[in-house]
């Protein structure tokens, strides 16, 4: 049997093309999932030294739930469920310490009527300036859910705020207080 060294050259490279195609692939699907939150810039504006955020932080709820119910102790809107980064509960129900990058991964479950899947907002905020973060997230938001693999934020402290709807108008905020090194 005769080979042509020819033809395996050419097999052979066409295999290696298809390999580094398929890894070039993978490569950037992961670089997709790596979300820069705000810039240095934006974060120097919202960031709260450690004195004012642990004095103000504290007070502000965790979620509130908003809608028609003529109960004040039942929740109407859409339940907002972090399940990544975990709650730093050492340091308050709505506290989250985290090293840059962290996963994130939030899921909204409809309580008593759909989600309104158009009424997410996200932001984050200091006094009267804020930055609206959904157009960051929104790619990332499907099923009911955010999931981001690699989530980079500038260190510092901030207050989160997540909204969303539900299709009869009830609202939930939730409010985190974001600590990163």
């Amino acid at each position: 049997m005769i080979s042509d060294s020819k033809g395996c050259n050419n097999i052979m490279n066409t295999r290696v093309l298809i390999f580094l195609s398929i890894s070039a692939l993978f490569h950037s699907a992961a670089l997709a999932d790596s979300v820069m939150l705000f810039s240095e810039s934006e974060a120097e504006k919202l960031t709260y030294d450690e004195v004012s955020f642990d004095s103000i932080a504290p007070g502000i709820n965790a979620v509130k739930m908003r809608g028609t119910s003529s109960s004040s102790n039942k929740i109407n809107g859409p339940i907002v469920k972090l399940h990544q980064p975990k709650l730093d509960s050492s340091k308050g129900s709505n506290h989250i310490s985290v090293e840059t990058p962290t996963p994130l991964h939030i899921q909204f479950i409809a309580n008593n009527a759909n989600i309104d899947m158009e009424s997410l907002e996200v932001e984050a905020r200091k006094g009267i300036f804020s930055k609206s973060l959904t157009k960051k997230v929104l790619p990332y938001f499907v099923n009911h859910s955010i999931n981001i693999e690699q989530l980079n934020i500038p260190s510092g402290n901030f207050l989160i705020s997540i909204l969303i709807n539900d299709v009869e108008g009830n609202k939930t905020i939730a409010t985190y207080r974001l600590s990163v090194k």
